[in-house]
């Protein structure tokens, strides 16, 4: 299983490089556009939203050095 996801995730990537490479762009085009446009730094703060909301989590621990150390991470 997890071979066959690594090769999908493989494919995904050429048939991306190869329609960049279309468009005539790099990933480096790409990369800047989205951090000229705060894409980036939303994506960023949206991740660690998501971080943050798991430590309220059923099974999360509640003790509160354990939990400062979850927020650490």
């Amino acid at each position: 299983m997890g071979n066959f996801v690594g090769s999908l995730l493989g494919a995904f990537r050429r048939i991306r490089l190869w329609w960049l490479r279309l468009r005539g762009e790099t990933e480096t085009d790409v990369h800047d556009r989205r951090i000229v446009s705060g894409r980036a730094w939303d994506e960023f703060c949206d991740n660690l939203k998501a971080a943050g909301a798991a430590l309220g989590n059923p099974g999360a621990p509640r003790d509160p050095f354990q939990k400062a150390g979850g927020t650490r991470h």
